[in-house]
């Protein structure tokens, strides 16, 4: 990962001589890194109020290019500009960001300098506040994938399949100071790129909800866990669960699985931070139930008789719930739950049985705790007793055996 926090012990330091790795962005005026200093703060700044600059990283060939922007005064007009791809001699993907005295509003997508696209926020961005700009151009097989975020929020996606650039090159920024001067400033730059990597989990990226001593397999975790922490999350990544740690290492960790709020899936992704706050992801993660036990997404459910969700008060049951179940009843009856909430035991004889179940409520991603289940026997008829769910509040009433 290459990275800049711009501190030097006796500033102002000309940015090339602080660090040898930035070289011009452009090798014609005004894109050049001459113009690019290091000033009191760990800030990089023009040494002009009216100067471009323009740096490019030699040491990195990554595809993302990311600033921090510290808050300043309201007066002034500061622009700054992010490039990918960039060769020194090309510009590469740009994106030239922009606002009124108050906020941060938007942008201007450039191709090796030719206009492409406006770009209007839809966030609110004050320039008195520090915010992060990330621009990248991912491959996406011939084409290329531009992304823009704010702050982590996305303010624009497009993919470019008109004559792609297909360089190499090196992440690159531009500091356009405007009349007003010099309000704002970066307080530092890295190329997305983490110094940490995940290459396994429990050598096969899938684990169940109970499993405990799973092994992690990477480089970058550090030496010592300090303020590290590894996460698994959904696909979305609106439900973050932390991990319990056993041990760690620079490249192996052993956790104890928490499942937390997460359903069960195929697609979620594992996380490590390490104490130096870098991050790595492992996509595509498996979070399974443990044996003896089975989910079903919830799809059109019924609410009669013959059904889990029979008689629920509260939420009511929807597409998009799970279920979990044991497989097995008390008496070895090998249990069946449907997408829509019915259910069916085979076997186990004609005496009374049971099995326990839970749901998982997909509006505000909670399990419910675990129920009994009781089926009757001989009888054939559904039974007198109840269970009721924390996550939705339901009647689980017991239902009839099926044979």
């Amino acid at each position: 990962m290459a990275s800049d926090d711009f501190t030097e012990a006796s500033p102002p330091v000309a940015l090339a001589t602080h660090n040898s790795d930035w070289a011009d962005a452009y090798t014609a005026s005004p894109h050049q890194v001459a113009n690019l200093q290091c000033v009191a703060g760990g800030y990089c700044q023009t040494n002009g109020n009216e100067n471009f600059g323009g740096a490019r990283n030699t040491a990195s060939n990554a595809v993302k290019s990311v600033l921090v922007v510290d808050g300043g005064s309201t007066a002034g007009d500061t622009r700054f500009w992010l490039h990918t791809r960039n060769d020194g001699a090309n510009l590469g993907y740009s994106v030239k960001l922009y606002g009124d005295a108050t906020n941060w509003t938007g942008g201007v997508f450039y191709k090796d300098g030719v206009y492409q696209d406006d770009i209007t926020f839809s966030g609110t961005y004050p320039r008195s506040s520090q915010h992060t700009f990330a621009w990248s151009s991912e491959p996406n097989g011939a084409n290329r994938d531009i992304l823009l975020t704010v702050d982590g929020v996305t303010e624009y996606s497009i993919l470019d399949n008109s004559s792609p650039i297909s360089r190499t090159g090196n992440p690159a920024f531009t500091i356009e100071p405007n009349a007003g001067g010099l309000e704002n400033v970066i307080t530092s730059w890295n190329d997305g790129e983490s110094g940490v990597t995940l290459t396994d989990l429990d050598t096969d990226e899938s684990i169940t909800s109970d499993q405990e001593n799973v092994a992690l397999v990477g480089t970058g975790f550090e030496a010592a866990q300090g303020a590290g922490t590894v996460t698994l999350r959904n696909s979305g990544g609106t439900i973050s669960v932390e991990q319990s740690i056993d041990s760690w290492a620079d490249e192996a960790i052993q956790f104890d699985v928490v499942q937390g709020g997460l359903p069960y899936a195929s697609d979620h992704v594992l996380r490590v931070t390490n104490d130096s706050a870098e991050t790595g992801d492992l996509n595509s993660i498996t979070l399974a139930p443990p044996s003896g036990k089975a989910f079903v997404d919830v799809v059109d459910p019924v609410t009669d008789n013959t059904s889990i969700f029979y008689q629920y008060t509260g939420d009511a049951p929807a597409t998009g719930d799970q279920i979990e179940y044991e497989t097995t009843t008390n008496l070895a009856g090998a249990v069946t739950v449907n997408a829509d909430g019915t259910f069916s035991v085979d076997g186990g004889g004609e005496s009374e049985q049971t099995f326990d179940a839970r749901v998982w409520d997909a509006t505000d991603n909670t399990w419910g705790s675990w129920q009994t289940i009781t089926i009757n026997g001989s009888s054939q008829s559904a039974g007198s007793g109840s269970a009721t769910s924390a996550a939705k509040n339901m009647m689980m009433m017991q239902a009839l055996l099926r044979r």
